[in-house]
């Protein structure tokens, strides 16, 4: 295996001889892609959580190795841009591609593998699995879980510091915000990261899918944490219900399935909901955040462009709290869909803008930009002064 300087300088050099025209784009990229697999990376990667079964750590660094070279490989939009590339790291790059990934690249593994273990127990025990849980209030978690398995003050002061947290907010709240605040109470109390998020198209499809069977929410958490155990599961699961759990790690997935089943609810609605509107004070203080992430001549415009396209793809197109009329509201969700349309030549202005520091791909804009926010309005769980 090669030092990550080795490689780092290495890769550096092919940047620099395309860069002056002395070698073509796609031997560049193999050579890249040969110092990057030469230097051992997916296999520290795939190896940096424990999987205990000798070939599936095989199969998930194969995979990893396939996932590298096709995104070195890809010229255009979302792959290695060698142009950004030449003032980076491509090692550290490397890394962060193959961590963001391993989740999904392990799920996909199990779901492959999923066919063997019906051939070995085609007729699971369904009584196990049965459950019909009732429709619930997204903002009541803690009431429900008093006296019962999930028991606050069983589990311990974080979840009873959750637990007061959201009541002393109730009041305060509304819609989007009070979903927003209960998944985050939720993450405090049972010590666990948020649902990941999909892009809008995913989110408004897998939406459509909860509001008419709330109980996929639990389902999905305790499907895929079968399919990490290699147990079978009498339930056929969507797929991008199951990569909602991606960021979780086992112990992770299995606090949550063992809970209510209204706690996976919460945590899933929030991942598949449009996010409450921030304040003026909170666009303006994102605003001038991406702006100092760039320079350059258009610059200022293009970033108001870009905070404008993220917080249509994210958040909702009005408050909650605005009282004008209809007329008004409907003219915003016209303005908000025609913005999203728009949003992928806006991010392809972002990547092709020289002075950007935002990110090499769509990808790398999109969680930067997302960081930036949640900075800026996420809540912080604190137990209630007395």
């Amino acid at each position: 295996m090669q030092p990550t300087i080795t490689t780092d300088t290495t890769c550096r050099d092919v940047l620099q001889q395309y860069a002056s025209g002395a070698i073509e784009e796609m031997a560049a990229r193999q050579l890249i892609a040969a110092s990057l697999h030469a230097s051992g990376i997916a296999r520290t990667v795939a190896r940096e959580k424990t999987v205990q079964n000798p070939q599936l750590r095989d199969d998930l660094q194969a995979d990893m190795e396939e996932l590298l070279y096709r995104k070195i490989m890809q010229s255009e939009a979302g792959g290695f841009d060698l142009t950004l590339a030449l003032n980076t790291s491509s090692t550290a790059w490397a890394r962060q591609l193959l961590r963001t990934a391993r989740s999904s690249l392990l799920r996909n593994i199990h779901v492959r593998t999923g066919a063997r273990l019906d051939l070995i127990d085609p007729v699971p025990d369904k009584d196990r699995f049965a459950e019909t849980p009732p429709p619930i209030s997204h903002t009541a978690f803690h009431s429900a879980s008093v006296g019962g398995a999930g028991d606050p003050a069983e589990a311990g002061e974080t979840f009873t510091d959750a637990a007061d947290w959201l009541r002393s907010k109730q009041r305060h709240l509304r819609d989007s915000s009070k979903l927003s605040a209960s998944a985050a109470s939720i993450m405090h109390g049972y010590r666990v990261p948020a649902v990941t998020r999909p892009p809008l198209p995913e989110r408004k499809r897998l939406k459509a899918m909860l509001d008419s069977n709330p109980e996929l929410a639990h389902r999905s958490v305790s499907a895929m944490r079968a399919l990490i155990e290699s147990e079978p599961y009498p339930f056929t699961v969507d797929e991008g219900l199951l990569a909602l759990w991606d960021n979780y790690s086992f112990d992770q997935m299995d606090a949550i399935a063992s809970a209510p089943p209204k706690v996976a609810q919460v945590l899933v609605d929030a991942a598949v909901s449009d996010r409450a509107r921030p304040s003026r004070n909170v666009l303006r203080l994102f605003g001038a955040s991406v702006r100092a992430l760039g320079t350059g001549k258009g610059w200022a415009r293009l970033a108001a462009e870009t905070c404008e396209t993220f917080i249509a793809l994210e958040f909702e197109a009005y408050s909650s709290f605005d009282t004008t009329g209809s007329e008004y509201r409907d003219e915003r969700l016209a303005g908000r869909r025609i913005t999203v349309l728009k949003s992928p030549e806006v991010f392809a202005r972002v990547l092709a803008h020289p002075g950007q520091r935002l990110g090499m791909t769509e990808n790398d804009i999109y969680e930067q930009l997302d960081r930036l926010i949640t900075t800026m309005t996420e809540f912080d769980v604190k137990a209630p002064a007395a």
